[in-house]
């Protein structure tokens, strides 16, 4: 049988360690010797049978959970704590990775451990462990650095050169109760479309690998999304704002010339590749589609955020739900892209409620579909009118049929930065 370490206790301020195997599946801890492993030395600290850790399979399942027990006979005298919550006479609780466990007397003489769940770091270890052909190639870390609505995202090293080992992310999708398999293989086309494109501004895709429940991709490290560094400087100027403008116009003109929509773009899944703020790049296509296809996979659903969801769809949704799958073009990108323009240069959190309304979710549909885009925030900010009618009359113009595209966007961008004194990117 094996003798693979399932959990321990590591002693914190006392030279003592205590694990349990599959052989060892329980054990006491306390000042009697007949405690075995256990066992103390130390008696004005440990009642003499103090409590009680023992493992339990779940039911069904191979793994383990740890439990601990209080066993003294004594509770006024010695005292067992879960993360400074006392166990009561006979109490027990079940333990997770990196609880502090306190054993010792009232008065404030403790022993310190802590528990180290190693079976379910072995197992998170292997969730997350490159298959053998990216084993050399890419090495995945246990640090979590962000979380999406399908995937978690570890830190991770593209060791391809190994005299210049990079820094880059993983992101893993895996099947369960929170992505079905249909989602799933929809989530698993997102590296296959990433890899067919190159440009400056489009986040590259290093490698990936499909298993049937987990999807691995490996990326560029990025530094800071759009909607953190908005937070910070509440708003931007209008040459920044013109140099920010650019490289994300530039992105959606090269996908919709690719028959490519993003339908999820938001200050969140644009970046910043480094500290210094020099470039932009486009993140996360899990939902960006080739929209001129015909297929029997129809979307019924809201994708994307409601926030930056343009009224068209809102509108379906509510009205005629199988609509839904044929307004996802290109003008749903150009919305989005005018509401997060509004934000960059008003400071406002959005344009659908006034300046003295509270935020409410329930209403932001029938405010997207009813209210007209309001100038004053951006005329407050003296923004230039030509640049101010770009945004809240032909960006966000309801009329998705009349929506400006990428392509003229460009086009008067270029001619906005030269009347401005900003020239062409």
């Amino acid at each position: 049988m094996s003798l693979q370490v399932i959990s321990c206790f590591k002693g914190r301020n006392v030279q003592k360690y205590i694990e349990l195997t599959e052989n060892q599946k329980s054990i006491i801890i306390g000042s009697d010797d007949a405690c075995g492993k256990g066992y103390i030395d130390n008696e004005v600290f440990i009642a003499p049978f103090h409590c009680f850790v023992y493992l339990r399979k779940k039911e069904n399942q191979q793994v383990w959970d740890t439990f601990i027990q209080e066993k003294t006979m004594n509770t006024q005298k010695y005292v067992t704590y879960v993360n400074d919550s006392k166990l009561k006479m006979r109490g027990k609780q079940l333990l997770f990775n990196d609880d502090v466990i306190k054993l010792g007397n009232n008065n404030n003489q403790l022993m310190v451990f802590v528990f180290h769940d190693e079976y379910m770091k072995r197992v998170k270890e292997k969730e997350i462990e490159a298959p053998e052909i990216y084993s050399d190639r890419f090495k995945n870390k246990y640090d979590i650095i962000g979380e999406g609505a399908h995937s978690v995202i570890y830190r991770a090293s593209d060791m391809k050169n190994k005299k210049h080992i990079k820094d880059c992310i993983c992101k893993i999708v895996k099947e369960s109760k929170n992505v079905n398999q249909y989602t799933f293989n929809k989530l698993c086309q997102e590296p296959k479309l990433l890899q067919s494109l190159s440009h400056i501004n489009i986040i590259k895709v290093l490698g990936f690998y499909i298993e049937p429940d987990r999807l691995l991709i490996w990326q560029e490290m990025m530094y800071e999304d759009l909607e953190k560094y908005r937070s910070k400087v509440k708003s931007v100027s209008q040459k920044e704002y013109y140099d920010i403008s650019f490289q994300i116009l530039d992105a959606l003109k090269y996908l919709h010339e690719k028959n490519i929509v993003h339908r999820d773009l938001k200050p969140e899944n644009i970046m910043w590749v480094d500290k210094e703020h020099s470039r932009l790049k486009l993140i996360d296509f899990g939902l960006a589609k080739y929209y001129n296809i015909e297929t029997s996979d129809r979307d019924m659903t809201l994708c994307g955020t409601p926030h930056y969801t343009p009224p068209e769809i809102h509108h379906a949704l509510n009205s005629d739900v199988y609509k839904v799958h044929d307004l996802y073009k290109p003008s749903v990108d150009i919305w989005a892209f005018g509401v997060i323009s509004f934000l960059l240069l008003s400071g406002l959190y959005s344009p659908f409620f006034n300046e003295d309304e509270d935020y409410r979710g329930d209403l932001l549909p029938i405010n997207i579909i009813k209210r007209t885009i309001p100038k004053e925030p951006l005329m407050k900010k003296n923004i230039d009118k030509l640049l101010i009618h770009l945004i809240t009359d032909k960006m966000l113009l309801h009329d998705h049929k009349k929506r400006i595209t990428a392509n003229e966007l460009t086009e008067v961008f270029i001619y906005i930065g030269r009347s401005l004194g900003y020239g062409e990117n």
